[in-house]
């Protein structure tokens, strides 16, 4: 009887699994973020969608046009202007250089986004250009 309740639970267990990335996956196919918002952005709990957070938004558009002109040439510079500007870690301490490297090649910021290995195009407002967005990555392979 014992292996038989456990059985049953485990398919629960198996089946919510199942349905929680079911949910995930046909929302990203609808254009909306699945997961917790990035800096710059703010989750909506009423239209559950990003909404971008102004304060923030303009220091990832600051970021991405300085570096893409070679204002800010290194990811020591982005860190320092960002902590300057009260972005930090939960210790109070600056960045780490991979949170920047990864703030700065991800394409949702540019109206994309890339969910389970798919690119989809997102319904929320993007805070840079395409064109921008492809010149830091430019700067960045160099």
């Amino acid at each position: 009887m014992l292996n038989i309740a456990f059985g049953q639970s485990k398919y629960y267990v198996d089946n919510l699994s199942e349905n929680a990335k079911r949910g995930l996956h046909f929302k990203a196919r609808n254009g909306e973020w699945p997961g917790f918002a990035p800096f710059g952005y703010r989750n909506d709990r009423n239209t559950r969608s990003l909404v971008v957070h102004s304060n923030e938004a303009k220091l990832v558009k600051v970021v991405f046009k300085n570096f893409a002109s070679g204002d800010f040439d290194s990811m020591k510079t982005i860190k320092n202007y960002l902590f300057e500007h009260g972005v930090k870690r939960k210790n109070d301490r600056p960045l780490h250089y991979n949170q920047i490297r990864d703030m700065l090649t991800r394409n949702l910021y540019c109206g994309l986004f890339t969910y389970a290995g798919e690119t989809y195009e997102g319904k929320h407002t993007p805070l840079i250009s395409k064109d921008l967005f492809d010149r830091v990555q430019e700067q960045l392979n160099v």
